[in-house]
């Protein structure tokens, strides 16, 4: 065996030069230092919000008092296996060939996904119960804030986000959705850990 060449790879200096390469938004190293601390933190902020949240709702559904109706289970279900498909699909494959590969059938699957369908469909419940208990609505100058919101991460105009909520008749499932954050922001609010 005979050795041809050795190689080494150059790692760039820690310097200016690198920080303005790295993010055109910073003059030196020591700006996009301070930048991704910030982010970091931020996200951080933000991770701890959501688990907040999250604990605070979970807690809420499960002190609530409620019926929760089979059918919507099953069309809980449903929605989650279509998720589950669309997902297969992002990655070319699909649920007949997941289940082969697998050695589960769809009825496994469906029973799998029952545990959680329930668990949704009492926290969708809760939540609605909550909205409806304190008279929470989305208005529409909420539904055009947070249509304005998306136009921007999209870099899309307003007018052509409403336009495509319309045509799929998806204007009142945002103004829902935009009432069950309400009633999720009424319960950090009024919690007793805020």
């Amino acid at each position: 065996m005979k050795l041809h060449d050795i190689k080494r790879k150059e790692l760039p200096a820690l310097d200016d030069e690198f920080a303005k390469d790295a993010n055109e938004e910073v003059e030196t190293l020591e700006e996009l230092k301070t930048q991704l601390k910030d982010k970091l933190t931020k996200d951080k902020e933000h991770q701890a919000e959501h688990a907040v949240r999250d604990t605070l709702v979970e807690k809420a559904a499960e002190n609530a008092k409620i019926d929760i109706p089979e059918a919507m289970v099953n069309t809980e279900v449903d929605r989650m296996l279509q998720e589950f498909e669309q997902r297969l699909q992002s990655q070319g494959m699909n649920l007949e060939l997941y289940f082969q590969f697998s050695g589960q059938d769809e009825e496994a699957m469906r029973e799998q996904f029952k545990v959680d369908a329930e668990k949704r469909v009492r926290v969708n419940l809760t939540l609605e119960a909550i909205a409806i208990a304190e008279n929470l609505e989305a208005s529409d100058e909420d539904v055009d804030k947070e249509i304005a919101k998306m136009a921007e991460m999209y870099q899309r105009s307003a007018e052509e986000i409403k336009n495509i909520f319309a045509a799929q008749g998806g204007l009142e499932n945002l103004k829902g959705d935009l009432k069950i954050q309400k009633a999720v922001e009424f319960l950090v609010d009024n919690s007793k850990t805020a």
